[in-house]
């Protein structure tokens, strides 16, 4: 079918469903409710998209992919298709609230046709959140993101996130995402695969990163790049001895960290770091290997939370650490003569002799 050089405006969804359509030319008409190179590709990939625009014609059927109960989907270059009933359900997903939820549909990656029904869905330019969790994925959907500039939250957890080359698609080329809130938690990320996503810089507005139930083993310095984020969530990821070289001096806004369930022996030169943490409210340090626990982390002036159940030190007995965090704040005040945590001040807290070692303090 030859439609080229004509005054179309767009394409009825009808011939998506058309089984014996081989070929179809559109170029030289006015069609912009169809991105222009998705118009190029061959028939068979134009007809896929069309069939998420509108149901099937009486007595049609799709004879380009099994019509099962779940999606199954390719990497972006190429790969099977998803349910085309499936990507028209997903069409008219749009939310209120601006969230896009693909959880648990055994999508694998973001193939073409899907990637093409969420950048033209209605409400694609007010999409504030997408959620794949709980699917196939081994890399993360960052090249589409840069068409939603609207996006700031992706949730990709339980997914295979390191089962893959990379967490990039190799076809993609991703900018500064947007993203201010990013969850890969129990997934398979290494450190490395984790080192090779922060390390083009495209995620340097991160405010709330979790990385828990990944074997990541150690902590990577390009997670000091990331000043904005708030919260840092690290439990759970075979961490071992201690948290070097993370640097949260560097994180001025951190409120929340999380370390539990490691294999910490120490938080090391990093200490120095967490007793400047000004804005830090929650500390977990449950379930690891620590013999002490430093009394400097009762001096930050906004921490409300500190868990360190399941440690082998006994400075704090579990008497004191079952009546939670306010007695264990203030049994390790009273080991620094105080009874009240002092004013604000990281100079101080750093270089006094009375709260430690610091920087001036061999």
């Amino acid at each position: 079918l030859d439609l080229s050089n004509n005054d179309i405006k767009d394409l009825p969804a009808s011939l998506g469903w058309v089984e014996t359509l081989q070929h179809l030319k559109v170029d030289g008409n006015s069609i912009k409710t169809i991105r222009q190179a998705l118009l190029t590709k061959p028939a068979a990939e134009l007809k896929a998209f069309l069939r998420t625009r509108g149901p099937s014609l009486r007595g049609a059927t799709d004879s380009s992919s099994s019509f099962s109960s779940t999606a199954t989907g390719g990497k972006q270059a190429g790969g099977s298709a998803v349910d085309p009933q499936l990507l028209f359900r997903i069409r008219d997903m749009g939310s209120v609230s601006g969230l896009l939820d693909l959880s648990r549909l055994k999508l694998t990656n973001l193939s073409a046709d899907l990637a093409e029904v969420v950048l033209t869905m209605p409400s694609s330019s007010s999409l504030a959140a997408i959620d794949v969790s709980n699917n196939k994925f081994n890399y993360l959907p960052l090249d589409m993101l840069q068409h939603l500039p609207m996006v700031r939250s992706l949730v990709a957890t339980d997914n295979q996130l390191g089962d893959g080359q990379g967490l990039v698609s190799a076809d993609g080329s991703p900018q500064n995402s947007g993203l201010t809130a990013l969850d890969m938690s129990n997934n398979k990320l290494s450190s490395y695969l984790l080192s090779e996503l922060l390390s083009n810089g495209n995620l340097v507005q991160l405010r709330d990163l979790c990385v828990s139930c990944n074997p990541l083993k150690a902590v990577d310095p390009l997670l000091n790049q990331l000043s904005q984020l708030r919260v840092l969530r690290l439990g759970f990821c075979g961490l071992v001895g201690s948290i070097d070289p993370l640097d949260v001096s560097n994180m001025p806004h951190l409120q929340t960290l999380d370390l539990s369930n490691n294999k910490l022996v120490t938080l090391g030169d990093s200490s120095a770091s967490i007793f400047r943490a000004q804005q830090l409210e929650f500390l977990s340090l449950e379930n690891n290997c620590m013999n002490e626990i430093p009394p400097q982390l009762a001096l930050l002036p906004r921490l409300v939370t500190l868990l360190i159940v399941g440690n082998p030190q006994r400075a704090v007995r579990p008497q004191v650490v079952q009546q939670g965090s306010a007695k264990v704040l203030e049994l390790l005040r009273s080991r620094l003569g105080l009874s009240e945590p002092p004013p604000a001040n990281p100079t101080t807290m750093a270089s006094s002799s009375r709260y430690g070692k610091g920087p001036n303090n061999n």
